[in-house]
């Protein structure tokens, strides 16, 4: 009872301003010329504030009508309520006669009706029987065969409520690791370094071979038996080795610079042909990489080592990572500073001059 009776308090209070509004936009009515911009503007002002108080006092109307209905429901009664705003009946029909220019005839008799009919705009076009007339910055006036009729919008605002939230948190995690990265290229990075060192080294070691002119190593496998579980993925080659054949076809020039380097390899020993059976195990794929601007190897064969099928495990994901043995940048830059004179030089294929133990080729 409390919350129906503070609101129609407040539609009492709207109402009696509503009320003091009207009367004073009458009296403004009276002395209205539509030729002056003025009065013109003044006129669009009231219009505003004349749709904010209608749709208040009709919202008001809606609460008590539906806080009424609620009580008498539950009392087992009815009652009816004033919804509507009975002071605005006729009153913005009296507005737009005041724009109108004296002694011009409208179609509207601005009587309160249901409407009949609807006419689109691609229609309303063909109703025109001649040119409009500009009665202000936002009505128009149009001649048609059913009398003149206005066109446009008049002011209208309705307020509303917007919710915003906002959370600013303050992430360090990005700094720090861009901290951190900047002191690894400085220092070294030392963890890096010497995860499993001592072990992978030391066993690298022991194992590494010179046969024919040419160092020879076995693969660093993570645990003994885990050369068991790489399954094969020969699929997967297959598609891939399929789509580089479709990109010789299209360019020869490609297809002219891969076989010759995959002959210059063959020759060198680099790699070597195989029985048709060794297809049942893990199958390298391989793809170019072209580098225009180098001077010794423009296209470069790429063996791909992470390709796996499915969730199998990939042959990178089985073998030792080992220790970064790259010396530090800046370690390298600044012996230039040790002489006058600095030399720099580079090993063609340095990795490639390596070769795989047999017991690991296949």
């Amino acid at each position: 009872m409390e919350t129906i009776e503070k609101i129609r308090a407040k539609r009492k209070i709207v109402r009696s301003a509503s009320t003091k509004f009207v009367n004073k936009v009458k009296s403004f009515l009276k002395t209205f010329d539509s030729q002056n911009e003025t009065h013109q503007e003044q006129l669009s002002e009231y219009l505003l504030n004349l749709d904010a108080k209608q749709i208040e006092l009709q919202t008001l109307n809606k609460e008590v009508e539906v806080s009424s209905l609620s009580i008498h429901k539950h009392r087992g009664s009815r009652s009816s309520e004033i919804s509507g705003a009975e002071i605005y009946s006729d009153f913005t029909p009296k507005l737009l006669r005041n724009l109108i220019p004296a002694r011009c005839q409208m179609a509207d008799t601005f009587q309160n009706g249901p409407i009949k009919i609807l006419i689109g705009a691609n229609f309303l076009v063909h109703t025109m029987t001649g040119e409009p007339v500009k009665i202000n910055k936002n009505l128009l006036m149009l001649p048609t065969i059913f009398g003149r009729t206005l066109m446009g919008q008049l002011p209208y605002s309705q307020k509303g409520e917007m919710q915003l939230f906002f959370t600013s948190c303050e992430v360090v995690e990005s700094d720090l690791e861009r901290l951190w990265g900047l002191e690894s290229f400085l220092l070294g990075d030392e963890l890096t370094r010497g995860y499993a060192a001592e072990n992978s080294l030391s066993d690298f070691g022991k194992e590494v071979k010179k046969k024919k002119g040419r160092y020879e190593v076995p693969l660093q496998w993570k645990t003994n038996g885990i050369k068991g579980n790489l399954s094969s993925n020969f699929d997967v080659a297959e598609k891939r080795f399929i789509s580089l054949e479709k990109r010789f076809n299209r360019d020869e020039l490609l297809f002219e610079r891969y076989n010759s380097v995959m002959k210059e390899q063959l020759k060198q020993g680099i790699i070597e042909k195989c029985a048709e059976n060794c297809f049942a195990g893990y199958v390298m794929s391989h793809r170019e990489v072209i580098r225009e601007n180098s001077s010794s190897t423009k296209t470069r064969v790429v063996y791909d080592v992470s390709s796996k099928q499915g969730n199998n495990l990939s042959l990178n994901e089985c073998l030792i990572s080992g220790e970064n043995l790259n010396p530090i940048l800046i370690d390298v830059i600044l012996k230039f500073r040790e002489h006058k004179i600095g030399f720099c030089g580079d090993i063609a294929r340095a990795f490639l001059q390596i070769q795989v133990s047999e017991i690991d080729r296949n």
